[in-house]
């Protein structure tokens, strides 16, 4: 299916750039908040979901997804170590065939006044945040 399919009119279906059955889609921070959230969302809508996330094992939420239909894993990776991403995401490539998408939501969050983060705080917040975001190309 071309991204661009033709209706029977002949013109473009733009409708088709939202079609996501089917598709592979990667979401960093997936275990839980927004990411696991974009994960419900898309595998209700048949996408097959590769979850990346810090957490050791994933949440029951996650589980849940797994007996909707569709093909969702869960890896266990940092985001922030750029090797073990890159062997996460060959492995998922290697497990799904193919990455049509990624949904980079893994993100920190420091609980107190902005002034008093340390510089060590503000790096790691950003090497979570924009890190991957900031790699993808």
């Amino acid at each position: 299916m071309a991204l661009w399919d033709k209706s029977s009119s002949g013109h473009a279906d733009p409708s088709k750039l939202f079609e996501v059955k089917g598709k592979n889609v990667v979401i960093t921070g997936g275990a839980r908040g927004l990411g696991l959230h974009f994960a419900q969302c898309l595998a209700q809508f048949g996408a097959n979901i590769a979850v990346i996330d810090l957490a050791s094992k994933p949440s029951e939420a996650f589980l849940e997804l797994q007996g909707k239909g569709g093909n969702h894993k869960y890896y266990q990776a940092d985001v922030t170590d750029y090797d073990g991403l890159e062997s996460t995401i060959d492995a998922i490539a290697n497990d799904f065939g193919s990455i049509n998408g990624c949904i980079p939501a893994a993100g920190i969050i420091r609980d107190r006044p902005f002034l008093e983060h340390s510089k060590s705080d503000i790096d790691s917040t950003l090497a979570v945040n924009l890190g991957m975001a900031a790699t993808e190309t």
